[in-house]
């Protein structure tokens, strides 16, 4: 078997579990609608990017289409980030504020209407083969990784919050889960640097066999990911349980007792 082949049927595979995953989160009866939903929709994104290990070359006839599957990676990391709070905080919800998050990827639509949608097929062949020195294209490449690494640092955060918040207001805490959840977060972080690998290994040597051995490395990477998912999902039936956003660390409601114990003294000495 070539590796080309395993790198496909890699694909498949992860592809398949992410789309059957996804539909038994959107189907299966629980009070976690959200965190369900949103984990599904993030599935989804990533299943939608995943088809790009089944091409042997650019689908010339679907132009259209695979830039349509280009946009979707702009909602990936909010939607990951918007997964992390329902899971820690069992009273969020989504409000019309969350729409901010799509604005990355409404942008590059519109860049893509003006770019390929609406015009004929030589104005699309010479836009895709001069998009990558286009300034404009340039600046979006740089967005993407900019709103990856703001998403999940703050990802990290939201996770670290709500593990101490649960630690200092449960008895008996048990955070398997958060902790679970950090695991996966780092694991999709650390997904991430081998696409970064694959751009560099692109802009340096061009299309070569290191960069196809990175992409089989990519596909490999991207199977291994959902079955790390799924495993950890099963090991951890609390998964979806939350802590309630108003609950804060004792560090940040300390201070503040202690001036109002502050306050309250000295209003006693002054009467």
């Amino acid at each position: 078997m070539s590796g080309y082949n395993f790198q496909e049927i890699s694909a498949f595979t992860g592809i398949f579990m992410v789309f059957f995953l996804a539909l038994f989160l959107l189907t299966v009866k629980t009070i976690y609608k959200l965190s369900n939903r949103l984990l599904a929709f993030f599935l989804f994104l990533n299943a939608i990017d995943g088809i790009k290990f089944l091409m042997r070359e650019f689908p010339v006839n679907y132009i259209n289409l695979e830039a349509f599957r280009w946009t979707f990676v702009y909602l990936v990391p909010a939607s990951f980030y918007l997964y992390v709070l329902s899971v820690c905080y069992s009273n969020f919800r989504l409000k019309s504020k969350h729409l901010l998050h799509t604005i990355p990827f409404a942008a590059y639509s519109i860049y893509m209407i003006l770019g390929i949608y609406m015009v004929d097929r030589p104005a699309k062949i010479l836009f895709l083969n001069k998009m990558n020195d286009m300034p404009l294209m340039q600046f979006f490449q740089f967005l993407f990784e900019l709103l990856f690494q703001v998403y999940f640092i703050a990802s990290f955060l939201v996770i670290k919050k709500a593990r101490t918040v649960y630690l200092e207001n449960y008895t008996n805490p048990n955070i398997s889960a958060l902790d679970a959840l950090k695991k996966i977060t780092i694991l999709y972080y650390a997904l991430h640097f081998i696409v970064l690998s694959r751009w560099l290994v692109t802009f340096v040597f061009g299309l070569g066999e290191i960069r196809s051995w990175i992409v089989m490395l990519d596909g490999f990477a991207f199977l291994f990911c959902t079955c790390w998912y799924l495993f950890v999902a099963l090991h951890n039936p609390e998964f979806f349980r939350g802590v309630h956003s108003d609950l804060k660390p004792i560090s940040d409601t300390v201070p503040v007792q202690k001036k109002n114990i502050k306050n309250k003294t000295s209003e006693t000495k002054v009467n």
